[in-house]
């Protein structure tokens, strides 16, 4: 059965490093940009964050994680960020996209961070 992918999102990947002819050195390719890419989007329970990361012991300490589903053709790789078009709201994958290489995926998906200007 294929996911109901209700939002639309822009997904930018760093293209491959190039070499700078003048001094020698990387510098990161032009980015792939996807625009209108299915998507869902959903925020990850609370108790699922205190499994995937280790918080600050004082109380003010925001994280905000999602899971991030896209079609199995999108270019959504550990470097990705992703816009939802709808709120505008950025989001950065964080760690590796779940990838099923023995079956036919229906999806890719990720776990991701909300970029805001309150969060780095």
């Amino acid at each position: 059965m294929r996911p109901n992918l209700p939002h639309r999102v822009t997904i930018r990947t760093p293209g491959p490093p190039t070499v700078d002819p003048v001094t020698g050195n990387e510098r990161p390719g032009p980015a792939v940009v996807e625009i209108g890419v299915p998507a869902r989007l959903s925020q990850s329970p609370v108790g699922n964050i205190s499994q995937q990361a280790e918080l600050l012991a004082t109380q003010n300490t925001v994280i905000s994680f999602w899971t991030i589903l896209t079609g199995p053709r999108s270019g959504l790789a550990f470097n990705s960020e992703v816009e939802d078009e709808d709120t505008g709201r950025k989001f950065v994958v964080a760690g590796q996209v779940a990838r099923r290489p023995d079956r036919n995926p229906k999806f890719l998906a990720a776990a991701a961070r909300l970029i805001s200007d309150m969060q780095a």
